[in-house]
């Protein structure tokens, strides 16, 4: 959607460390359904307005445009009618006016994060918060971001103050838990889990953080109790999904004291009756099956999920090593291909993890961020490397080679007039 601005991989199934999820696609569930704030819902469905409000509102804004009240309604029906660009315009021109109108700033910001315009919804809520210091919600919505561009430093302000507005609210905790986890913090993330379970004892997502973090500290028992209880307390299909896969996930963990890869087998498939296609569902079913020796049904089911994501965990490993015990001269070459993409996802995964670890040691340091935005355009991560350059440009205004680089991402995702702009 144009909204027309002018202005490190798992080895085994065995691992007791998180993915990393940027180098394996998917890597999993998207950040926001594992452990940090989903992305708020959409807005209920109203009927078009007719072409006489349309015309009675352009006309109030017509005799006063400097009239906040008709430019407001006029942004509600354009998004009645499905026009985000012309609600953004409308919404730009209100904070013009008035560059603290909250209600103005919120609904601009949710434009963005819908349209995948990070840089903007970021700089959006950073105004949103200075005018409303008590919006926890925003606060959060800044840590997250901040997180996926690995500025902890960042994060960890934004979580502080959402911490000081709404203590004791179950999102807080999340996204605490979200920061602890990205910080391989496994004690703390289960510190703050289990505070936020004492808030809201039948939190689904909050039971899956504190069982993603029992599993890290190998305390698989715990880890198996907490999602069985947050199986048996949803209904939902997505949810229930993501539930058993997680679980499937835990039971073929190498800490058991016996093989559990047939309970395994059984809570994936279990997971695939509410999600047929579900990546991570066929993902674990076909490890389960593998290890039980069942190679034709687990090779068929990496299959499945190879045409998803090939890089999706060590998807690539597996099936490639399947395919190279094969009698068949072509398979045998494609599974050298893809243990080959494997290795390479391998080497750039350890490239990528130390990009990401100089950038949290010198968050503030050009090179680090350059290198980090240069990532992001090398993994089609260019939402991301856009809001890395923008803030660059905030520490380096004259820098030519972010500004070129800026104008190029811009001009490649279809925001001509911005890159325009980008003078370099």
């Amino acid at each position: 959607m144009a909204l027309g601005i002018t202005g490190s991989l798992c080895l085994s199934c065995g691992h007791n460390r998180p993915s990393n999820h940027i180098m394996t696609g998917n890597g999993g569930r998207p950040e926001g359904e594992r452990l940090s704030t989903s992305a708020p819902p959409p807005m209920p469905l109203q009927s078009p307005p007719s072409p006489a409000e349309f015309t009675a509102v352009k006309l109030l804004i017509q005799k006063n445009g400097n009239d906040i009240a008709p430019r407001l309604k006029l942004a509600d029906f354009c998004l009645r009618a499905g026009n985000q660009a012309e609600a953004a315009h409308q919404l730009r021109a209100i904070i013009r006016l008035d560059p603290k109108h909250d209600e103005a700033l919120r609904k601009l910001s949710l434009l963005y994060r819908e349209a995948k315009y990070l840089d903007r919804e970021f700089e959006t809520l950073r105004s949103l918060v200075n005018v409303s210091p008590n919006d926890w919600e925003s606060e959060l919505r800044l840590a997250e971001i901040a997180m996926g561009q690995s500025w902890m430093n960042l994060a960890e302000i934004q979580l502080k103050n959402a911490v000081a507005v709404a203590p004791q609210k179950p999102q807080v905790f999340l996204t605490l838990a979200s920061f602890n986890f990205l910080q391989h913090e496994w004690i703390r993330m289960e510190t703050n889990a289990r505070g936020g379970l004492k808030v809201s004892p039948n939190s689904v997502p909050l039971l899956l953080a504190l069982s993603d973090s029992l599993r890290l500290q190998n305390r698989l028992p715990e880890a198996e109790q907490t999602l069985k209880l947050a199986i048996s307390l949803t209904s939902n299909s997505d949810s229930l999904t993501r539930c058993q896969t997680q679980y499937a996930h835990l039971l073929l963990e190498r800490g058991w004291k016996s093989d559990r890869s047939t309970d395994a087998e059984a809570t994936a498939s279990k997971a695939l009756l509410n999600s047929s296609d579900d990546l991570e569902g066929l993902y674990w079913l076909a490890r389960s099956q593998e290890i039980q020796g069942k190679i034709v049904v687990a090779t068929k089911n990496y299959e499945r999920a190879a045409k998803q994501d090939i890089q999706f965990e060590s998807l690539a490993f597996f099936l490639g090593h399947l395919y190279q015990r094969s009698s068949e001269a072509k398979k045998r070459t494609e599974g050298e291909r893809l243990i080959n993409l494997y290795n390479l996802a391998q080497t750039n995964g350890s490239a990528f993890s130390l990009a990401v670890q100089d950038l949290k040691t010198k968050p503030d340091e050009l090179k680090s961020n350059l290198n980090m935005a240069r990532w992001y355009v090398k993994l089609g991560k260019s939402s991301q490397a856009i809001l890395s350059l923008r803030r660059m440009l905030e520490l380096n205004p004259a820098n030519k080679d972010v500004k070129k680089l800026l104008s190029a991402l811009l001009m490649s995702s279809g925001r001509i007039s911005e890159a325009s702009q980008t003078q370099f």
